[in-house]
């Protein structure tokens, strides 16, 4: 891996705000369609064709997501993989505990079921972050002596570098029904009114707590006519740290500016860490740009190595080399080290041997990987 010159850089909007669900948070019975009151059980169902398109289904009503936000499927369209649960907490004003916690859990075909459950006409703060799975705890504890002003979550057990896009609830706005728009859906919005039974919506913003590497891989066009290439593994490896504990000041504001008004990160300094990103049968590359994206802790530093590991293959089919290993080292990308929360280096990389690996078929059949 070599030249540098076509690195991209990319940050703002295309990588800070990447989820918008709209959460189904009614599961109670309903008879004859009368509204009752009581305790409803919350269940997230994303909104298909709006915020979070995971299926084709049609739907009655067009939502646009606030400027800024893109929608999550476009990301993500697997949540199933790294991205199946969401950790809730709700609390009320004055209260020194949350009155609830839990989480949603995707469950596949477009459904989500969850363990929290809201009281009808109490109003809630509604916090979170997602993955869930990915922490070993995860708490709030009131701010400025209220939840009415936000909450201080901690997040801890985390990895320091993490297949995972791990994002904070940083706006929330509660409807009626599946059919509504989240008219004035605004970051620093938190508050939630619970609803009759089989009446409780939200949609949810979510926002980057990590940075990201976005890793594009093919194969260069010349090669591709005399090798194929299958690429089984990615893995980063960092001498920074394994373990970090986040702590997230979240304000109330509403006023569309971030919420997150404060993230400190606790790393656990140690040995080597190494990360797998990427774990398959065998990915055949092509002239085009496969993505694999990759986040770690900001302030991490930039000591990275990326791994990869491949098979390859003569025109007829027949494995020459097996286990290929690729080893690059980014500690020269020094703007790593710089990278806040929500931003995204990428980094395109292509299986291309050199003109002097071309003049031998041995050496052809172990080609090298460039950074460029």
């Amino acid at each position: 891996m070599e030249d540098l010159s076509q690195m991209k850089y990319t940050t703002g909007n295309i990588f800070v705000c990447l989820l918008v669900l709209l959460a189904c948070l009614s599961a109670g019975c309903r008879e004859d369609r009368e509204r009752r009151s009581g305790e409803d059980m919350l269940r997230l169902q994303p909104y298909a064709g709006s915020f979070c398109e995971l299926s084709g289904l049609a739907t009655k009503a067009t939502v646009t997501p606030p400027a800024g936000y893109v929608l999550y499927s476009a990301l993500h369209p697997s949540p199933e993989l790294n991205y199946a649960t969401i950790g809730v907490f709700l609390t009320r004003a004055g209260e020194s505990v949350a009155a609830a916690s839990g989480s949603f859990t995707y469950q596949g075909a477009d459904l989500w079921t969850s363990n929290v459950k809201v009281k009808s006409l109490l109003q809630y703060y509604l916090y979170g972050f997602m993955p869930a799975e990915i922490a070993s705890s995860a708490d709030v504890a009131p701010y400025s002596g209220s939840f009415a002003n936000g909450a201080v979550m901690t997040i801890e057990g985390l990895d320091a570098v993490t297949p995972a896009d791990l994002c904070v609830v940083s706006g929330v706005k509660g409807v009626e029904s599946a059919d509504e728009s989240p008219v004035a859906l605004r970051l620093g919005q938190f508050g939630y009114l619970g609803k009759e039974i089989g009446y409780n919506y939200v949609y949810l913003l979510l926002e980057h707590l990590y940075a990201g590497l976005d890793f594009n891989i093919r194969i260069d066009a010349g090669y591709k006519a005399l090798r194929t290439v299958k690429l089984k593994e990615m893995r980063l490896r960092t001498a920074g740290g394994s373990s970090v504990d986040a702590t997230v000041t979240i304000a109330a504001n509403g006023t569309g500016a971030s919420p997150l008004t404060s993230v400190s990160f606790d790393v656990t300094a140690g040995s080597d860490s190494t990360t797998m990103f990427l774990n398959e049968d065998g990915l055949e590359l092509t002239e085009d740009y496969h993505s694999v994206l990759g986040c770690f802790t900001p302030g991490l530093g930039n000591d990275f190595t990326l791994i990869s590991i491949y098979d390859v293959y003569d025109t007829k089919g027949n494995l020459v080399r097996k286990d290929c290993r690729a080893e690059n080292d980014l500690s020269r990308l020094t703007l790593l080290s710089s990278l806040t929360r929500g931003q995204k280096y990428t980094i395109n990389l292509t299986v291309n041997p050199t003109y002097l690996y071309q003049l031998s078929e041995p050496d052809l059949d172990n080609p090298v990987i460039d950074l460029n």
